[in-house]
């Protein structure tokens, strides 16, 4: 987990007597949250070494807002990284806009900064966004970084932090949206992924940094790409400085406790000991009485009669003092698919191990169970899938699957997020270099029942087959022959999409589809359909598809442009194909 980060810049302000009152200040209100964190204050150089010397009992860091990239003492009026090292500097800001255009500081002035701050132990803060909205942000970062990184390692790559900072962001009274950081952060980390390697991009942290305040915080702080914010005018002051610092510690100190309470259930379920059919039926009982899995490991041993725990098993439920790190989804989290806690206990999984972006599952999820994939209905799967993914509707496949090999090829050309399940453990899967640079953006997410090393093995894709299908709101069939994935309970709305005329007799709760506008309409109509796994029957949902004709594209166009809404891609799309 990459520990946040606050860097705060005060550019040409603060005298010494206003930087004194500033630390005893913000010395009054510390709650010691501030040491959970990486809090950076960049002083101008008049008051680098007094705060270096008031800070040096506090959490608080101090970094360089500039400095030459020369090294001869023949430089009059300029800094050195060397010599505001001396002074008490540990970061420096590197390629701020400001910066840039008052001195014209280009790609290979700030790649020769870059690498004179490592040499003098100072680690760069990078800043790097797009000049004007709505440019082509992937393009321009991969251009940024292939220039002021140029020559620079691995090992100095994770030396750096970075600050997402786009031009026309600076100095408005409100940041970015939501939507644009967490787009930018995104295409900063897959940038990175290209030319250094997931592992290198997965652990840097970005921050954002344009006109933050700690009344717009809480809304960014919910993006998970986001590792901390940075500070301009309101990095003044003390009080606004502790209360983004309590903020932001509480956002990761309730990402800390998630990931602590999965590393106690793979403790409980993998290494404790008890037989896993007895581990879910005893945590079944607790659920029941409305316990959870800590509250019971707490109460021991005094509390084992009542949480029907014996001699021997007591003994085994010993909690170690270091639990295993695990990324996964416990049976009781937020995201876990509701679809899952329908099947009989002994089919459902008490984990879902992941790799990527879990908050992804607060979609519905559409799954395409694995089938053979004739060539003549390739292209018409191809705009389906595009389909699925330009609309943010989260398809979801086996991977290997002929499903998954096409949506990931659409997803290279797309815009959109996959999911992919494994039928082995996680850590079992040679991932491709596409697939890396795809988790390092937050466009791909990985999902197992199975404990991370744990190898394919076919007798165990029957019950996979089950987990995957009732993980999913609705499924997709695609194929010659429609095959039905093996389901608990009520049928999933489904569809079938294929190529020309059939003969096969389809259940009545699948419905026939023939291209990417029909899917579309399908997908609106089930969307007001009632939830499958509700107490409400499916046999009328299902009659109702089997009796009533689907309008065509055409019709339904017609009805929306009389009264109703539709997106203008979609729009477009259905005019062109009407």
């Amino acid at each position: 987990m990459r520990k946040p980060l606050i860097v705060i810049n005060w550019k040409m302000s603060m005298t010494l007597a206003a930087t004194r009152a500033f630390v005893t200040e913000f010395q009054r209100l510390a709650t010691g949250h501030a040491a959970a964190l990486d809090l950076v204050i960049c002083p101008p150089a008049t008051a680098l070494t007094t705060l270096a010397e008031l800070a040096a009992e506090t959490a608080i860091q101090i970094g360089a807002q500039n400095f030459s990239p020369e090294t001869a003492a023949a430089h009059t009026g300029q800094l050195s990284a060397e010599l505001l090292a001396d002074a008490g500097a540990r970061w420096a800001l590197i390629g701020h806009w400001e910066v840039r255009r008052a001195l014209g500081d280009d790609g290979a002035t700030l790649n020769r900064k870059v690498h004179r701050a490592l040499r003098a132990g100072l680690r760069p803060i990078l800043l790097l966004g797009e000049a004007e909205p709505g440019e082509d942000i992937a393009a321009q970062l991969r251009q940024q970084l292939a220039t002021v990184l140029a020559d620079c390692t691995a090992a100095d790559v994770v030396q750096i932090a970075f600050i997402y900072e786009p031009a026309w962001a600076i100095g408005q009274a409100v940041p970015a949206s939501r939507e644009e950081i967490a787009a930018g952060i995104r295409a900063l980390r897959a940038a990175l992924a290209a030319q250094f390697g997931v592992e290198v991009a997965a652990s840097v942290r970005i921050i954002y940094g344009g006109s933050v305040t700690p009344g717009l915080a809480p809304p960014l702080l919910t993006l998970e790409e986001l590792d901390g914010l940075g500070m301009g005018r309101s990095g003044r002051h003390a009080d606004a400085v502790s209360a983004l610092v309590e903020l932001l510690y509480q956002r990761r100190g309730a990402e800390q406790q998630s990931a602590a309470q999965a590393s106690l259930w793979y403790w409980y379920f993998y290494q404790s000991g008890l037989p896993t059919a007895r581990a879910k039926e005893l945590l079944a009982r607790w659920q029941a009485a409305g316990k959870t899995l800590s509250q019971v490991l707490d109460s021991l041993p005094a509390g084992a009669q009542e949480a029907g725990i014996n001699a021997q098993e007591v003994q085994r439920l010993h909690i170690p003092a270091k639990l295993p790190a695990v990324s996964a989804l416990c049976w009781d989290d937020e995201l876990y698919p509701a679809g899952l806690r329908q099947l009989p206990l002994k089919l459902r999984p008490a984990l879902l191990f992941t790799e990527g972006k879990t908050t992804l599952l607060r979609r519905p999820l559409s799954y395409l169970p694995p089938a053979t994939l004739p060539a003549a209905e390739r292209p018409a799967l191809r705009e389906s899938f595009s389909l699925l993914l330009d609309e943010s509707l989260l398809p979801a496949a086996v991977r290997g699957s002929e499903q998954a090999e096409l949506l990931l090829e659409e997803l290279s050309q797309s815009t959109g997020e996959l999911l992919l399940f494994a039928r082995s453990g996680l850590e079992e899967l040679p991932l491709t270099d596409a697939e890396r640079a795809l988790l390092a953006a937050g466009r791909l997410l990985l999902i197992s029942p199975l404990p991370p090393a744990t190898a394919p093995n076919p007798r165990w894709e029957s019950v996979l087959s089950q987990v995957e299908a009732a993980s999913a709101t609705r499924h997709i069939l695609t194929g010659a022959a429609p095959c039905l994935p093996l389901t608990s309970g009520t049928p999933r709305p489904t569809a079938w999409i294929h190529v020309g005329e059939t003969e096969v007799e389809l259940p009545a709760h699948v419905t026939p589809l023939h291209g990417a506008e029909e899917l579309l309409f399908w997908l609106a109509d089930t969307e007001e359909e009632p939830d499958p796994l509700s107490t409400t029957t499916a046999s009328t949902q299902g009659d109702r598809r089997a009796t009533t004709p689907p309008t065509s594209p055409a019709e339904t166009l017609e009805i929306l442009q009389k009264g109703g809404q539709i997106p203008a891609v979609l729009r477009e799309r259905l005019l062109r194909n009407s």
